[in-house]
């Protein structure tokens, strides 16, 4: 199973190179620190994006990417729920107290559409608008 996670355009050179949780950026004043944000839905993943709280502009303006982290190289001891998230039931959002290594990370272009591993991407594409 696919999770996914939302970011920025001008995040990625960090995130190829140290991996996605190495270097934190908040995007909302109840961000936790030292984890990554995680949900099973890629459009919810792009959503909270794209009504991110505290983002520069310059950052924002770079584009919405949405990167996929198949399950199975997770250290599931890491996932935990995401208390943020109240809804009755499991809400598919977590949060993972660790670095998820940059070659378990692969790009979605649309909720059906997996572009390829991140490392091997001379482009990356915006999701939806590219």
């Amino acid at each position: 199973m696919l999770l996914y996670h939302g970011t920025f355009r001008a995040n990625l050179l960090d995130i190829k190179r140290y991996g996605l949780g190495a270097k934190q950026r908040k995007n909302y004043s109840f961000s936790l620190d030292n984890v990554v944000y995680l949900t099973s839905n890629a459009e919810m993943a792009y959503d909270f994006c794209e009504c991110a709280e505290e983002v520069s502009d310059y950052k924002y303006n770079s584009g919405i990417i949405v990167l996929g982290i198949e399950s199975t190289t997770l250290d599931y001891s890491k996932l935990y729920s995401d208390a943020n998230m109240r809804t009755e039931g499991h809400s598919g959002c977590y949060i993972y107290k660790g670095i998820i290594q940059s070659s378990s990370i692969f790009v979605i272009k649309s909720p059906a559409i997996v572009v390829g591993k991140l490392l091997q991407l001379k482009r990356v594409p915006s999701y939806y608008n590219d």
